[in-house]
């Protein structure tokens, strides 16, 4: 359930399955490849900026199938890898949707829409400790679906406090 402060409340859920084989190779934590499959929902089309509604992409049906591998190298070495490379399609139906879903007297609509596209996500992330307390990373990413595009890079250094032997999955997610 989705709850905002001027914006019309939502329901939403999905689910996820996903199969995937994994590879034992030498010198990584994992190689693994498999299929997805993701279903999701919401009650409301509260898409698009005007007010009382939540900005956020809500279709009725959101349904997704992609083929993806992940890989990471082996945790407590002085460097680490990891990545995503995956490709799909995707259908979903949003509905028309007021301009303004609190004001229950005007008519205006947004024109729902029907979409069948392909998806396409790609990833790679690393980093290497320079000494016992320093690591410098990068990242690049990038997403595609009918709905956006993105492309994301960064770089970091990170100070770790108490000396480190190696780096493992959770610095990752720890900048």
């Amino acid at each position: 359930f989705l709850e905002g402060v001027r914006v019309q409340s939502n329901d939403h859920y999905g689910i996820t399955l996903a199969v995937n084989k994994n590879f034992n190779v030498e010198g990584f934590d994992f190689i693994a490849v498999g299929p997805s499959f993701s279903y999701e929902s919401y009650s409301r089309n509260l898409s698009f900026f005007t007010f009382g509604r939540g900005g956020y992409f809500s279709p009725e049906y959101l349904v997704q199938g992609m083929v993806s591998g992940q890989f990471m190298t082996e945790q407590g070495r002085n460097y680490l890898v990891r990545g995503e490379l995956g490709a799909g399609l995707q259908s979903f139906s949003q509905a028309n949707a007021l301009f303004f879903p609190t004001d229950s007297t005007q008519t205006a609509f947004f024109p729902g829409e029907s979409k069948q596209t392909p998806i396409f996500i790609a990833g790679l992330n690393g980093m290497m400790q320079l000494t016992d307390n320093v690591t410098i990373g990068a990242s690049l990413n990038y997403n595609r679906t009918a709905t956006y595009g993105e492309f994301t890079a960064g770089v970091f250094l990170k100070y770790f406090f108490l000396p480190r032997n190696g780096l493992f999955a959770t610095d990752f997610f720890a900048f």
